[in-house]
């Protein structure tokens, strides 16, 4: 009896996957990875581009799994026909020197069509942040700076006088031209 309950089981779940073909959404991203450095008193700007290799159209959705408070994205829900392809810029600001890490994901999900088994699919991609400090230059930095301006302006003002010295001992050993040496 119990082969018999689990054998009808059995046929009726693959009965319904026969019978419902499964329909898919496909996704492409270019660059699969981001990576940014910045100062912390920049907006630091990126882009990526999203492509349905498939022919048939899809929904879109993409989402940060953190900073969200921070960052703005140009597109996170649009349609693409099949075989169509659309660029998402993005921004962050206000964070703090450091490194930082998150995702964005994407998912796709084909429009619905009677008597199918809607499958999405999505993407990850792994953004990096790299924020240095933006605080002005320190007056050690800024001494140093001008120390190395002043010891260049004094080897040119050095060479330039033996260039001169140089010279004028070339001319004085010939004979000026004017006269004539009898």
């Amino acid at each position: 009896m119990r082969t018999n309950s689990l054998l009808l089981i059995v046929s009726l779940f693959l009965g319904l996957c026969v019978a419902l073909p499964v329909y898919g959404a496909g996704i492409e991203v270019y660059p699969s990875r981001i990576d940014i450095s910045g100062t912390s008193q920049s907006l630091l700007r990126g882009q990526f581009t999203v492509s349905n290799p498939t022919h048939s159209v899809a929904l879109y959705d993409i989402s940060a799994d953190a900073y969200a408070s921070s960052l703005s994205l140009s597109r996170k829900n649009f349609l693409l026909n099949g075989e169509e392809k659309t660029t998402v810029t993005w921004e962050i600001a206000g964070m703090d020197p450091g490194t930082y890490s998150f995702n964005f994901i994407l998912t796709a999900t084909p429009l619905a069509r009677e008597q199918e088994v809607i499958a999405a699919s999505g993407v990850i991609i792994p953004v990096s942040l790299h924020i240095e400090s933006a605080t002005p230059l320190s007056w050690k930095e800024i001494s140093q700076k001008s120390d190395q301006v002043l010891v260049f302006l004094f080897l040119a003002l050095l060479v330039y006088a033996i260039f001169r010295v140089l010279k004028g001992l070339f001319l004085s050993t010939q004979p000026p031209k004017d006269r004539l040496l009898l």
